[in-house]
């Protein structure tokens, strides 16, 4: 397996300019706000996602010029492949989260201010959400392909957002009062919704884990 991660780094690193782009763009955005906490959970979340869906981008790799058959004639099992691609998305978004922090801290430093607990929230809170979204992209990738699993996931996206807006507009209309969900909300601390966030991920992770194994074993390699 270890094998199998060099390959996908070695992958990334043909990818390196436009990491450094994002990374450049990052410190730039970072280094010229004004008022941080809603923008550095924007750009968090931006460095930490495209990281993270960057793994996804070597599933789309090694399907090219049949390179996935190749693979498996190799003493790999289907389990470890994706075993790797998991652990690949973990290492990703910790890594991005680690530049993110210091980034802001070296904001912080420069302005005299401190890193406040907030902006170590957002930062945090991005590793796992980009998490499970890795974990809902991978048996769509494997199942339907790089290109036709975007499609399929868009619109898993599009349809939950479309019932998400005729929700809103039904509340609206009947003048249902949806506040005490705000309300109960706001009444557990910023660690106890990571934790609770870093739980999901883990959940999802799994269940995405054992999803995409059932259907690489089951998908006929050409």
């Amino acid at each position: 397996m270890l094998g199998l991660f060099i390959k996908d780094l070695k992958l990334l690193k043909a990818q390196k300019k436009m990491f450094m782009l994002v990374g450049i763009v990052t410190a730039v955005v970072l280094f010229n706000i004004q008022d941080g906490t809603e923008m550095i959970g924007f750009m968090a979340g931006y460095m930490v996602f495209v990281v993270t869906m960057a793994a996804t981008s070597t599933i789309g790799c090694d399907e090219a010029d049949h390179g996935t058959v190749f693979l498996f004639t190799l003493p790999v099992s289907r389990k470890e492949y994706v075993l790797e691609k998991y652990g690949l998305a973990v290492a990703g978004s910790a890594a991005a989260v680690c530049v993110v922090t210091v980034l802001v801290y070296l904001v912080s430093v420069v302005r005299g201010s401190q890193l406040m607990a907030e902006q170590l929230f957002i930062i945090l809170i991005m590793m796992p959400l980009a998490l499970i979204l890795f974990s809902l992209m991978v048996p769509f990738q494997l199942r339907f392909g790089a290109e036709k699993g975007r499609m399929m996931l868009l619109g898993a996206y599009g349809a939950v957002f479309g019932g998400l807006y005729i929700l809103k507009n039904f509340t609206e209309k009947w003048n249902v009062d949806l506040s005490w969900i705000g309300q109960k909300i706001g009444r557990y601390s910023q660690g106890t919704w990571t934790i609770v966030a870093v739980v999901a991920a883990l959940a999802v992770m799994l269940v995405s884990y054992f999803a995409s194994v059932r259907i690489l074993n089951k998908k006929e390699i050409d």
